[in-house]
């Protein structure tokens, strides 16, 4: 008995072993395919992540973003590059979903040439010239 009861304690603290792996290299979709057919020709900007992120495109070839603004597009919808540790092998009682929880605004009019407020609370005089993001009460 005592042996059933050491086994069952074991199983639960450790089984069953889970693994996550995540390549830098893969693109992860930043919109849904509805969302980027919804919002397409559209301005999307990156304000925050909870891991740094690279922007990306895959067509023409795979590049980096640089700009903070960039259109959405069904041909080339928006991604990010992030890279995460992999978890290999771990105990269920250690394991940790690794994810990332990126922030992100669109904009759809008046995103050119009209002065809005950013999360500092500082004026901008154009969403489109500024890397700020809007503020909530904008």
């Amino acid at each position: 008995m005592n042996f059933e009861m050491k086994m069952a304690d074991y199983a639960e603290q450790h089984l069953p072993f889970t693994t996550q792996m995540h390549d830098p290299s893969d693109p992860v979709p930043l919109l849904s395919a509805d969302e980027v057919a919804t919002y397409d020709t559209d301005l999307v900007r990156i304000c925050s992540s909870t891991l740094p992120i690279q922007p990306h495109a895959l067509l023409p070839t795979p590049h980096d973003i640089f700009t903070p603004t960039f259109p959405i597009t069904m041909a080339d919808p928006p991604a990010y590059l992030v890279t995460t540790n992999d978890e290999v092998v771990v105990d269920a009682s250690k394991f940790v979903q690794r994810e990332v929880r990126v922030d992100y605004q669109i904009c759809i009019r008046y995103c050119d040439g009209h002065p809005f407020i950013d999360t500092a609370g500082e004026g901008q005089r154009s969403w489109v010239d500024s890397a700020r993001c809007a503020s909530e009460s904008f």
